[in-house]
């Protein structure tokens, strides 16, 4: 039991003092994080059993750190009491190029109306046969990233990633200005590059671990540190109030996350319940989620309603927000 508990708070120091720096601490960041619950299920019944009672207080205590320090579940305390009607439905959605059933998303978007979409990965052949927005929609599209909004899109920026510095630039986010009836609100689509190169080259199937290329995973996890830092400066240059959506491919306890965007809101740490997994990841037909999409919102919003929608066939899975303007 005590040996639960020492391994529970070493994989909690790891992921807040080198998840996403280095590449061991990557590599349990992104996995199943179900295992570090798993064992209590065990643990705690034959404590009952076999061990005095006070013994269940630290193992008490560790089972609640996995469950909502590791594996992420979310009771929404900061919004109970706030503001309750919402200024604008946000959504944001990675497509996996377009793998989602056309006839089902044109359904869920009836049932839940949302203002603003924030599409990642519109790409592929299916884009020419997927949903098009109609005539009440304003939209823009650069690269695989697209706005879709009910309000008038006024000007469109976009940045593109430098890192690694011996590839060729791609683009990571767009931002557009869009004219609501409170205001013009800066609303960014973002898609930052994903950790599985730097964890691709220190895995392999019959080896398991490749550790002579360990320097090229930190330098490939440095490069997203770099990419996110630059992108929240740039974000920085805009004034105004400002809501930012999409794949962020990093959970919050990520290190790049909580250096750059832990002065925003997040919409499902504000107002979401459970553990709000957004992507799907399959390991020889295990499949596990993690959060790695977010809604963010400045000082001039407040989340209040966040939530997961259905699995349409992408990787991802819609996330949902509703969002109180507060100016």
């Amino acid at each position: 039991m005590y040996c639960y508990v020492l391994a529970i708070i070493g994989v909690w120091l790891l992921f807040h003092s080198v998840g996403d720096r280095w590449w061991f601490a990557t590599l349990l960041l992104y996995g199943p994080r179900w295992v570090y619950l798993a064992p209590a299920g065990l643990l705690v019944p034959a404590t009952i059993v076999l061990q005095p009672a006070r013994t269940l207080i630290p193992l008490g205590l560790c089972s609640c750190l996995a469950l909502f320090s590791l594996m992420g579940m979310n009771l929404p305390w900061r919004s109970w009491g706030g503001a309750s009607e919402s200024d604008l439905c946000v959504l944001s959605y990675n497509l996996h190029r377009c793998r989602v059933d056309q006839r089902r998303f044109s359904e869920l978007l009836e049932e839940q109306q949302p203002d603003v979409i924030a599409f990642q990965e519109y790409a592929g052949y299916r884009r020419h046969e997927w949903w098009q927005p109609d005539e009440t929609w304003y939209s823009a599209r650069r690269g695989e990233l697209m706005v879709v909004s009910r309000f008038p899109i006024k000007r469109v920026e976009i940045s593109f990633s430098r890192w690694p510095p011996d590839q060729r630039p791609f683009l990571n986010a767009m931002y557009c200005v869009l004219e609501t009836p409170q205001g013009e609100l800066g609303f960014c689509n973002l898609h930052i590059d994903t950790p599985r190169r730097a964890l691709g080259a220190v895995l392999d199937r019959e080896r398991i671990i490749k550790f002579e290329n360990a320097g090229y995973a930190d330098y490939r996890l440095k490069c997203r540190q770099l990419e996110s830092k630059e992108l929240r400066q740039w974000l920085s240059s805009f004034p105004g109030p400002k809501l930012i959506a999409g794949d962020f491919n990093m959970p919050t306890d990520s290190l790049i996350y909580r250096d750059d965007w832990n002065a925003f809101r997040n919409s499902f740490g504000w107002a979401g319940w459970g553990l709000g997994f957004t992507k799907q990841t399959v390991i020889r037909q295990h499949e596990y989620g993690l959060r790695i999409d977010h809604v963010l919102t400045d000082d001039h919003s407040t989340p209040l309603k966040c939530w997961v929608g259905p699995d349409l066939g992408s990787d991802h899975l819609p996330l949902f927000a509703e969002i109180a303007r507060r100016d």
